[in-house]
């Protein structure tokens, strides 16, 4: 049907063979699933031969994360289809102005603090500029653990500089997709 279409409405359609990546069809479901569910964006890295990106503006927040030592950027994703992967901590790489940055980012609604509404807020690495406004595009490389309530905010800022330890060794043997654009 889409290569008829093609002929009449003067477009090219070539059907690609089924795609395979350790034993599993590649298709928009299978992203979808390794994303929203499992939360896996090493497999969604896989399926689509790069890494999982999210654009967004940084807005405004609570500012919470600084008053703990991990200042953090909250993204309002633009687009309202857009997947947002899994509630959770996340390795990432994230891009401002054209460059590159080591990150992590937290995806939930922030249990320790009581919070209701999903957000997206990101902590660059060795990073002090004023972004509010900035479109990034986060480049999700590893999730590293579920979103959890804790204790306080000393227990919080614990696990938060072991998911920094962490995710640092990670991006390390991971270097960015650099792309012309991000989409």
């Amino acid at each position: 049907t889409v290569r008829t279409l093609g002929e009449e409405l003067g477009f090219q359609a070539n059907v690609i063979s089924r795609q395979e990546v350790e034993n599993q069809t590649v298709s928009s479901t299978s992203i979808r699933k390794a994303l929203q569910v499992e939360g896996d964006a090493e497999k969604a890295a896989k399926f689509l031969g790069r890494y999982y990106i999210l654009h967004g503006t940084v807005v405004h927040g609570e500012k919470r994360g600084g008053k703990i030592g991990f200042p953090t950027a909250n993204v309002h994703v633009d687009q309202a289809k857009k997947i947002i992967p899994r509630e959770g901590v996340y390795a990432v790489w994230i891009r401002v102005d054209g460059e590159y940055h080591p990150a992590m980012m937290n995806i939930g609604k922030r249990p320790t603090f009581d919070g209701e509404d999903l957000t997206v807020e990101v902590h660059i690495f060795d990073f002090d500029e004023d972004i509010y406004g900035k479109e990034v595009h986060t480049q999700f490389v590893k999730r590293l653990r579920d979103e959890k309530k804790f204790s306080g905010a000393d227990e919080l800022k614990n696990q938060l500089e072991k998911d920094k330890a962490n995710a640092e060794k990670i991006l390390k043997s991971n270097p960015p997709n650099i792309a012309k654009q991000d989409n």
